[in-house]
């Protein structure tokens, strides 16, 4: 894993405060995706209520065929599914060629009924990840289908994040099929489940989504990945900017009194693909030195893991970040302009954050005017595509109207901004918006699994398992 810490100011004076912001930015290799890469299993759990008739459910038959199709002698699958009740359909089994069409016979076999027991599908889901007897180092994936709200078993937020945090080995996507989802429940079910959360505004969406979803399955690089980030000295870490998983950690020796003693901060961080590059920000507080040196100012411990010969590996690396005190009248004075971008979007992604509750609480003009705020922020320190995409963002917080309509939208963005990249997304408006502002331009927008995968998914389409007359009138319409 290729690692390097960057400041925004390589040299600062030594004889004053200053915050500045500190970039650690983690890039997984390229990998051979095809010839090795970990066994799956993945899980599909299906909304078969009522509100998922027609097309909806054909053309999730449809992607889940031909997810089948890719996967290969030595990955698993499974099938769940759920309405008022919860039924197992088919518990994960290797995807040998006898496997395969018998399980694409129960995929064809579905159909939709009553209401949507979402929290007893997640539970199967986790159930069969948890108990499965696996090879070591498989990557097990729930997918949970749907369009609809709970109404059946747990049914709130909170309730269902409680859920997931029991899924053990498992990882957990969630596909959000047309306006009537609840986008922000599946959204954050899964980045809690360290999955995908992808928006399917029309049919077509469905099939390049779940490709990409293959993708970056079958490229998965890294896992468990945890930053320790520990101060040196009388520096300090004031603030975790990136929007990321953090904890704090503090070690007690017995001749050392609590108070004397720096805080680590620990960084949870989900899977990396292959090729892709991941950035946390974090926010840090420059002590006055007495003379003209380099120094050490944080302390970085890198843990995670890889597949190697069919077993998990622990890999550790330590980094240093260090950065150039000077005299009064030698130390830079603008931000370095690559690096101050990466920690734009990540304090753009807390804006986001931000707003999104002023308009859940109905304050559409204290959204709007957050994102006006940081856009003249960003504009100041030269960063007119970020304040152009933050304007873009901040437009769909203008009223109920606005944000009622673009959940999708929004959800996508903030996959974006928060992982500095358009690795996540599945709105077309939305990356297009990303893309077009140039924030694309120095981040990996996605590897060559999730690429091939996606033109395959939607290329090769599978029309024998899908009803003509259904799919024919869904083409050039949303749902």
């Amino acid at each position: 894993m290729e690692t390097k810490t960057r400041f925004t100011y390589e040299t600062v004076r030594c004889d004053e405060k200053k915050d500045v912001h500190l970039v650690l930015s983690l890039k997984a290799p390229k990998i051979d995706w095809e010839a090795k890469r970990s066994p799956v299993c993945v899980i599909p759990i299906v909304d078969i209520s009522g509100s998922m008739s027609g097309a909806k459910i054909e053309y999730a038959k449809q992607t889940l065929l031909k997810l089948v199709d890719h996967l290969q002698p030595g990955d698993f699958c499974g099938l769940g599914a759920f309405s008022t009740e919860i039924y197992p359909i088919q518990p994960p089994v290797e995807m040998t060629s006898m496997k395969k069409e018998d399980i694409k016979g129960k995929i064809g076999d579905l159909k939709t009924r009553a209401d949507t027991n979402f929290s007893g599908g997640i539970e199967l889901g986790m159930k069969w990840g948890s108990e499965m007897d696996l090879p070591a180092g498989t990557l097990v994936r729930i997918i949970v289908l749907t369009d609809g709200l709970a109404n059946k078993g747990v049914t709130s937020t909170a309730g269902l994040l409680e859920i997931v945090k029991t899924r053990g080995r498992s990882t957990l996507s969630c596909f959000g099929y047309g306006t009537d989802a609840d986008q922000a429940l599946l959204s954050d079910l899964a980045r809690a489940g360290e999955g995908n959360y992808a928006f399917i505004r029309n049919p077509e969406e469905a099939l390049t989504a779940f490709g990409k979803e293959l993708g970056g399955l079958l490229s998965t690089y890294a896992q468990e990945i945890v930053l320790g980030l520990t101060p040196r000295g009388v520096h300090e870490i004031v603030e975790v900017v990136s929007d990321v998983d953090v904890e704090e950690d503090k070690p007690v020796p017995n001749d050392v009194r609590v108070v004397d003693l720096p805080k680590t901060i620990r960084v949870r961080l989900g899977d990396i693909l292959s090729e892709e590059e991941r950035h946390v920000v974090l926010k840090v507080r420059l002590t006055a030195e007495n003379q003209v040196r380099d120094v050490d100012i944080v302390d970085v411990r890198l843990a995670y893991e890889v597949l190697e010969a069919g077993k998990r590996v622990k890999r550790e690396e330590d980094l240093k970040a260090t950065i150039r005190f000077v005299k009064a009248g030698e130390e830079q004075e603008k931000p370095t302009l690559d690096v101050d971008k990466i920690v734009a979007l990540a304090e753009l992604a807390r804006v986001q954050i931000q707003a999104e509750e002023q308009a859940k609480a109905g304050n559409y003009g204290a959204a709007q005017m957050a994102f006006a705020s940081a856009g003249l922020s960003f504009e100041s320190r030269g960063l007119a595509n970020v304040a152009a995409f933050s304007g873009n963002l901040g437009s769909r917080y203008g009223s109920s109207g606005a944000y009622g309509s673009s959940a999708g939208y929004r959800r996508s963005s903030a996959g974006a901004v928060r992982r500095a990249s358009a690795v996540a997304q599945y709105d077309r408006e939305a990356l297009m918006d990303f893309g077009s502002s140039g924030l694309a331009e120095n981040f990996s927008t996605e590897n060559s699994a999730q690429a091939s995968m996606a033109a395959d998914f939607v290329e090769k389409p599978d029309e024998k398992s899908v009803k003509k007359k259904d799919v024919s009138k869904s083409k050039s319409k949303r749902w």
